[in-house]
């Protein structure tokens, strides 16, 4: 096992009444690069209540700033599981190397962890609720200097675009990077686009594939979610090799150069200094 060495653990955080797989798309492309990806369902906020009982709004907030708390309390568990002779990740996780991100609700409870806990080193905020950060943390945008990918749709018909990312991002001081997918929404983070959402929409009592369709999942009006799903990927996996891995030659592919591939369907910003 000593063999092996340890990988650096990632967090992923779903968005607001989401749940720990939505985005698989991304986390397991992490997991096959060589992290530990751990991703939880925050209770109280999941698609699971929903299911049973229904939107209830009043858990919205409540469990919002509880998320940065479950993930902390992750880091301690798994580090705990890398100490633990009998565990199964027994000196296979390097929790001295944590990345956190997270989609929406999920891209806002990464904040606090970075600025909260040593271990982390790097965060990709996806569609985040970034403009809620500065109530809850003593960091307001503009104070905030931490290595910080963040990633948005000029779309997002969820959280307006320039609000809740662009200007929290645009009032950051650097390391920063941002991908922004001009024709993206809400939903192009995760793997609602990759359902056939027009059946579910006509044979299923589930809002949220027509909020999908409408932010995000549109195949006329949105970006392809295989070429944003692409883009998502590369970018972070190059992000998180630089920050966790001391990849220095990732730091060549953080530059919108290395975007070629995706022509005007992506704009990426680069301030790493």
């Amino acid at each position: 096992r000593d063999d092996l060495g340890s990988f650096p653990l990632v967090l992923f955080s779903h968005g607001a009444y989401g749940i720990r797989f939505q985005s698989i798309f991304f986390t397991i492309q992490l997991a096959s690069h060589g992290y530990v990806v751990v991703s939880p369902d925050h209770e109280g906020n999941t698609l699971w209540e929903i299911l049973v009982y229904g939107y209830d709004q009043t858990t919205l907030f409540p469990s919002a700033e509880r998320r940065p708390y479950d993930l902390l309390f992750l880091i301690d568990t798994m580090e705990a599981k890398a100490h633990d002779v009998l565990d199964d990740f027994y000196h296979l996780i390097d929790t001295t190397r944590v990345g956190v991100t997270g989609h929406s609700f999920g891209g806002f409870a990464a904040f606090g962890p970075a600025e909260w806990d040593p271990r982390v080193k790097a965060i990709i905020p996806m569609a985040p609720a970034a403009k809620m950060v500065e109530p809850y943390l003593k960091k307001l945008m503009k104070d905030w200097k931490f290595p910080t990918l963040m990633m948005g749709g000029d779309l997002d018909n969820t959280l307006p675009f320039d609000l809740f990312m662009l200007n929290p991002y645009l009032d950051m001081h650097p390391p920063k990077w941002f991908l922004r997918l001009p024709r993206g929404g809400h939903y192009t983070f995760t793997d609602m686009c990759r359902l056939d959402l027009e059946y579910v929409i006509a044979h299923m009592d589930f809002p949220d594939a027509e909020d999908a369709l409408r932010d995000g999942c549109n195949p006329v009006e949105n970006v392809s979610w295989e070429l944003a799903h692409k883009a998502i990927n590369l970018y972070s996996i190059r992000f998180l090799n630089y920050y966790l891995r001391d990849s220095a030659g990732s730091a060549d592919y953080l530059t919108p150069e290395a975007g070629a591939e995706f022509g005007d369907e992506i704009e990426f910003l680069a301030e790493p200094e």
